[in-house]
């Protein structure tokens, strides 16, 4: 199977800032008002221009803001469309966007400040810090920073209950109150990859401990203006009238897409470290200068460098997908169908109720680019592609990228799991057709399911739950633990490596909401950012 773009969705410093030079490329409100040379844009922005119009009128946006890096300068490209607490004016270089989930390498850095000043990485939760517990949990949380910070700590995917306030000590008192009613963990840590907005309030609340200062303050003093992010906020109350007010819902499944003023915009404080800062495409874009060229003053390098380094594989299929911290990492480029296996990709990207963040660099090419959009669940990687095509020298490709699928390994695959937290037990079968599963709690809760699986690659398959499309990874058997069977909302182990059945206190089971997001039948675990 081919990629026709990898463009995953999902982040030089002088004189105590990035030293860059800036330049304000914006468009009047109506482009077609002047053309381009009118507007101050080079004719090269042209094509990138024609597709970011037609990513905004297929999204739910009413406006995109986009700004690159090239080489030393951040160019503020352009903004489209209007906003309603714009007042029918287009973006500007300086409005704010929500990014989602494009917080985490922001956290991530921050807490690595507190690695700088002692904290370890290595040590599990439970050392470090006891008075956090885990429901059901006796000994407290055995992952350590470090499996946080690069999705390894098998927690299950959570934001916390809808009760949860905005302000400062709430990040507090959830961790320590809520979590250990209700958050629990799905797998031993360690053993893969599985993405958790946990992990990253976690880190928040670590930075938190270890700074002694509320984590907005502390990551705004400590990381935005040391490097020049003077248009990054990370409180909802610091956003000012130069702000996009979104168009979604007040919160994670809510209704149909309707806007959504500053007031009823998702927020809350044990959320911010996982996915609510605001800022602009150009301090994004600011923020991967700093990690292509560092600035020892805000991070040693080694720690920079770590945030970019792939820590663990995104499937079991060896491929070149990793995950560094808060930071996707491809080894390998596939634009317009075509493999560039020579250029490597940073990446990560953001979704909150109402706004939509991408984000993407190449750090040999000293080439990154931001879009910020104000709609829940937009897609502008067409936007993005027309940027590295029209602003980006690439080496030659090699051919299509065709992801790995070995048929003969689809027997190993097949047998009997089980969750004991969510799904109970999931039965696997083989026959000449392929892989098929049968999960006896949706038929019990009546969630419509597929039964057939399609393969994506060899130990990777897509099962299609109430009509959107989940992927599931098959790991094999190590010397140590079972072979597991694992989406982001479950996680089952394979009987035979499994010491006794753990069928006690099983929650509703989890299946596919809007959009493609993973939702749960409980309200409490609803699509995240």
């Amino acid at each position: 199977m081919t990629r026709t773009l990898l463009l995953l969705a999902t982040l030089c410093g002088c004189g105590g800032g990035v030293g860059l030079e800036s330049e304000d490329a914006g468009l009047p409100a109506d482009p077609a008002d002047g053309g381009l040379a009118d507007a101050g844009l080079a004719p090269e922005i042209a094509p990138i221009l024609a597709a970011a119009e037609a990513d905004l009128a297929s999204n739910v946006a009413s406006c995109v803001s986009v700004a690159v890096w090239r080489g030393e300068r951040v160019e503020h490209l352009f903004a489209l469309g209007t906003a309603a607490s714009l007042g029918g004016r287009a973006p500007d270089a300086d409005t704010l966007f929500m990014i989602g989930s494009d917080t985490k390498k922001l956290t991530a850095a921050h807490l690595l400040q507190q690695a700088a000043r002692g904290l370890a990485l290595d040590v599990p939760l439970r050392e470090l810090a006891p008075e956090l517990r885990l429901a059901a949990s006796e000994s407290g949380i055995e992952a350590t920073p470090h499996e946080l910070l690069s999705m390894q700590s098998g927690l299950v995917d959570w934001l916390g209950p809808r009760t949860t306030g905005t302000s400062d000590g709430e990040l507090w008192r959830v961790a320590i109150e809520e979590a250990s009613e209700l958050l629990y963990a799905m797998s031993p840590p360690g053993l893969f990859w599985n993405y958790s907005n946990p992990n990253y309030s976690f880190a928040g609340w670590l930075a938190e401990r270890e700074s002694l200062e509320p984590w907005a303050d502390g990551i705004e003093a400590d990381l935005f203006a040391p490097l020049g992010m003077t248009r990054t906020v990370a409180r909802k109350a610091s956003v000012d009238a130069n702000h996009a007010s979104g168009i979604g819902s007040s919160f994670f499944g809510g209704p149909a897409p309707r806007p959504v003023p500053l007031p009823l915009t998702f927020e809350d404080a044990f959320t911010r470290p996982a996915g609510l800062v605001w800022s602009t495409p150009s301090d994004q874009v600011r923020f991967a200068a700093f990690l292509v060229d560092g600035d020892p003053a805000v991070l040693p390098d080694d720690l920079r460098e770590a945030i970019t380094t792939p820590h663990v594989a995104l499937t079991p299929d060896g491929e070149r997908s990793g995950y560094g911290y808060g930071v996707f990492v491809e080894r390998g480029l596939v634009l317009g169908g075509v493999d560039h296996p020579g250029v490597t990709l940073w990446a990560h990207g953001g979704n909150t109720p109402s706004h939509t963040s991408l984000w993407y660099v190449l750090p040999e090419q000293r080439f990154a680019i931001s879009v910020l959009s104000n709609g829940v669940g937009d897609d502008f990687r067409a936007t993005a592609a027309a940027a590295i095509e029209a602003l980006v020298v690439l080496p030659e490709p090699s051919g299509p990228f065709e992801l790995p699928f070995d048929p003969s390994v689809r027997a190993e695959l097949a047998g009997s799991y089980l969750d004991g937290t969510n799904l109970g037990l999931v039965e696997v079968t083989e026959d000449e057709e392929g892989l098929s599963w049968e999960v006896p709690a949706f038929a019990e809760a009546e969630v419509p399911y597929e039964a057939r699986l399609t393969p994506v690659s060899t130990r990777q398959w897509i099962a299609e739950i109430r009509g959107n499309p989940v992927v599931l990874r098959f790991y094999p058997s190590g010397e140590e633990e079972g072979a597991y069977l694992v989406a982001r909302r479950f996680v089952a182990e394979r009987l035979g490596a499994v010491a006794a059945p753990r069928l006690v206190g099983l929650s509703a089971p989890t299946f596919a909401g809007a959009a493609g997001g993973p939702r749960s039948l409980d309200p409490r675990f609803r699509r995240l950012p």
